[in-house]
């Protein structure tokens, strides 16, 4: 039984003798949530030695290595890569929405059904977000791809946060510039973004080639294109339903 005249952890109530907890790591002393306390969140967020800064710093610079390094059990100093697609996601939708670019990926005709025209005037307005959902189907098409390899489908899931996220920064901060320049600022974004997830596809399967970029590209292409044909199955299915 623990002795009553010692600290317990305020998380998960074990003895504490040491400023952290031996259990759960918690700090001894709890720092009371006030204006410092929030600060100190947000610079931890955007802190260049590790945060959200930081980890875009190193994927631009070596994508393959340090996402290896994530998957191998190295994860103190990236964004977590779940958190890191949605705050990438959030930005692009901001920068979208501040700016007023306009997403053209999908397109519709006159003879659309309507549900269908719901279905991608949403993701256009959210193309930030549609990205997370892109990611599961890109990782499909890089397994199929590297199928000789012995990558777990969900650490390319992640691999493909990692990289979808970052091309998001680059889409989104161009194609807001190019409200104020012109049309090709953006589509330099646009075809930037691919080729940065292209590369970085061919970092991580470490084949630093053109075969390893065409893999990458042709992932992330046929990855689009199989999202946007079960949207627009699930659109034609209720049309035919209701």
């Amino acid at each position: 039984m623990a002795d009553s005249s010692q600290d317990l952890c305020k998380s998960c109530k074990a003895p504490v003798v040491d400023a952290y907890c031996p259990s759960c790591g918690q700090p001894k002393v709890v720092q009371r949530i006030n204006g410092r306390y929030i600060f100190s969140e947000v610079t931890a967020v955007l802190n260049l030695d590790k945060g959200f800064f930081y980890t875009v710093k190193e994927l631009i610079v070596n994508p393959g290595k340090n996402i290896r390094s994530f998957l191998a059990g190295s994860r103190k100093k990236l964004v977590k890569p779940v958190v890191y697609i949605i705050f990438c996601s959030l930005f692009y939708t901001i920068m979208q929405r501040i700016s007023g670019f306009q997403d053209s990926y999908i397109n519709v005709s006159d003879d659309t059904p309507a549900i269908d025209v719901a279905l991608i005037s949403w993701l256009s307005k959210n193309y930030g977000f549609m990205n997370i959902f892109i990611s599961f189907f890109v990782a499909v098409w890089i397994k199929l791809f590297t199928r000789k390899k012995s990558y777990h489908y969900f650490e390319l899931v992640v691999l493909c946060f990692y990289l979808i996220g970052t091309m998001m920064l680059i889409a989104g901060s161009l194609s807001a510039i190019s409200t104020i320049t012109s049309d090709t600022v953006k589509d330099i974004g646009i075809f930037g973004g691919m080729l940065f997830v292209s590369w970085g596809v061919a970092c991580f399967i470490e084949r630093k080639t053109l075969r390893g970029v065409i893999i990458g590209f042709f992932s992330f292409i046929l990855g689009f294109i199989s999202f946007t044909l079960l949207i627009t199955g699930i659109g034609s299915l209720g049309t035919y339903l209701f």
